[in-house]
């Protein structure tokens, strides 16, 4: 009977050495920063076999380093000096994912997105240079990896990796960026703090070809950006009802106190105008920020500020609204009605449950939740011209157990690159 039980266990202890003393050692790592404007993100990838294995994330965003935009809060919660004492503190989260031995052959592509494209390239660059002399220096204290670059990340590349990411998660591509089926590629949405971009094809093809893709990324109508621009135009207007805000919230802005009133239809009102001020109010479809896209065809996955502040709708709203049955594909006209009944209620029952209210909502970040799901919705319906009955958009955070976001896309064509 022992015997049986050795025979039948050698296939398992061979593949258990297999993988624990050969490939261990063959295993090829990379890690991806995702430099965002709240924030930065790391990403551990093994890229052969491939393989998202960590992740680990901290804040403020690399922008806050810059000394521009005091209003901004995440500039003045910055705690740290400079950036590479920031990073050391980041990598050290990872420090027990990869070997020590294998470190030094781990590449490290730290890439910054919007809310460094906001800042001038001079100084960006200053902030990147100090951040890679930092981390060079900083050996003794555990940073012995491979840096291979620090650099600003088109907004052009960051929707094409998107759309890779969300089409390798759906089993659309395999690993080599080919056709899995016949099942035709679905289109990305993706929003951060400081841009939002858009990619899809157009033709609906069943190959991701690039050169059809349409990519396009919105510098400076990310949900912080924006929300800083509908506060203006409130100034501007000598106006002190915020309509983009819970009923009674306060902020000071420009030296002016605006007081939120909760009424969605002026909030999306608002909204049409920083996106296309010379727009009539009667088009169907808008061009943001001067800019017209070729007319929606597919399905759709919404990602980061997209489903965090959708979500957090979907947690505040009644089980017995149409957004919330058809939760998670509501159709525009499903969350115009749910954001009216949302942004409606009183910021003083609201305040004291705005730290637990919603499992991706920060205590800061609540207040804010009004105004971002109604440009969402603007953003969809009257800015993308999806149909108001439209299921087409699904709000994602995770497939699979995997989160949804562009770095994995930029992994698969790095591994894609080292075996060619």
């Amino acid at each position: 009977m022992l015997a049986r039980i050795l025979i039948l266990s050698l296939p398992l202890l061979l593949s258990y050495l297999y993988y624990h003393v050969y490939s261990i050692e063959n295993l090829q790592y990379s890690i991806i920063i995702d430099a965002g404007s709240t924030g930065s993100r790391l990403f551990i990838y093994t890229l052969s076999p491939f393989s998202r294995i960590a992740s680990a994330k901290i804040s403020p965003g690399l922008n806050a380093f810059s000394g521009k935009r005091e209003d901004n809060d995440y500039t003045k919660r910055n705690k740290y000096k400079n950036p590479s004492e920031q990073y050391v503190k980041l990598f050290k989260k990872v420090d027990s994912v990869i070997p020590e031995d294998l470190r030094p052959s781990t590449t490290v592509q730290i890439l910054a997105t919007a809310g460094m494209r906001l800042i001038p390239p001079t100084l960006a660059n200053q902030i990147y240079d100090q951040l890679s002399t930092g981390l060079v220096e900083s050996v003794s204290e555990g940073f012995n990896y491979s840096l291979q670059k620090i650099e600003t990340l088109d907004g052009t590349l960051e929707g094409y990796y998107s759309i890779l990411s969300s089409n390798y998660l759906l089993h659309i591509i395999d690993e080599n960026l080919l056709p899995t089926s016949h099942l035709t590629p679905v289109g990305s949405l993706d929003m951060g703090g400081s841009s939002t971009q858009i990619t899809f094809d157009p033709t609906e093809g069943e190959v991701l070809e690039a050169g059809n893709l349409f990519i396009k990324s919105y510098l400076g109508f990310g949900g912080d950006t924006l929300r800083e621009k509908v506060w203006s135009k409130l100034v501007e207007k000598n106006e002190a009802s915020n309509p983009c805000a819970f009923k009674g919230w306060k902020v000071v802005w420009e030296g002016k106190e605006l007081t939120g009133t909760g009424s969605s239809e002026l909030c999306h009102s608002l909204i049409l105008q920083v996106l296309d001020p010379t727009s009539p109010n009667d088009k169907k479809q808008i061009d943001i920020d001067g800019i017209r896209h070729p007319t929606i065809r597919g399905k759709f996955l919404a990602m980061s500020l997209y489903f965090f502040a959708s979500d957090c709708l979907r947690s505040l709203s009644g089980e017995d609204t149409e957004f919330v049955r058809n939760w998670p594909n509501p159709s525009p006209n499903d969350m115009r009605e749910a954001v009216k009944i949302f942004c409606e209620q009183e910021w003083e029952d609201l305040e004291p449950v705005r730290g637990t209210i919603h499992k991706w909502t920060r205590f800061d970040g609540f207040p804010h939740r009004c105004l971002e799901t109604v440009y969402i919705h603007t953003l969809l319906r009257d800015g993308y011209g999806f149909e108001g009955d439209s299921r087409d958009v699904e709000f994602v955070l995770e497939i699979g157990g995997e989160e949804v976001e562009w770095t994995m896309g930029m992994a698969l064509e790095s591994r894609l690159k080292s075996i060619n």
